[in-house]
């Protein structure tokens, strides 16, 4: 047999030592930029539905906002406005201006209120 064959590989202390903390490194670094990556996609997927939702509450407001200024045009037009042409004409907008019908029936109801209470 050869020497070589009969030899076995010692490392001391050091290069045990060297090479664990090299992968223990190697280890962090991956899960470092895995996190890193996975912040900015999530960073990214919120900014977009926050432009989503800012977009849609802009269209709302706007949208009420066309409301009560067809509204408050009526009622400087209208020598007499009666509760039923007001509640007609609110109607008509809600239609055209708010497709949710949970938003209608918050400002068809509390306009009707506000007319009662000035009329009647």
């Amino acid at each position: 047999m050869s020497k070589r064959s009969k030899q076995t590989l010692h490392f001391n202390a050091w290069e045990i030592l060297g090479f664990s903390l090299g992968f223990i490194a190697c280890c962090f670094v991956a899960v470092a930029i895995d996190v890193w990556v996975n912040i900015n996609r999530t960073q990214q997927t919120f900014e977009q539905h926050n432009h989503q939702v800012h977009a849609r509450l802009t269209q709302r407001i706007a949208s009420t906002d066309a409301v009560l200024n067809s509204l408050t045009d009526l009622h400087q037009a209208s020598e007499e406005l009666q509760p039923y042409e007001y509640k007609t004409f609110l109607a008509e907008l809600l239609k055209t201006h708010h497709p949710s019908s949970h938003t209608k029936c918050i400002i068809f109801r509390r306009s009707c209120e506000l007319v009662e209470d000035l009329v009647g």
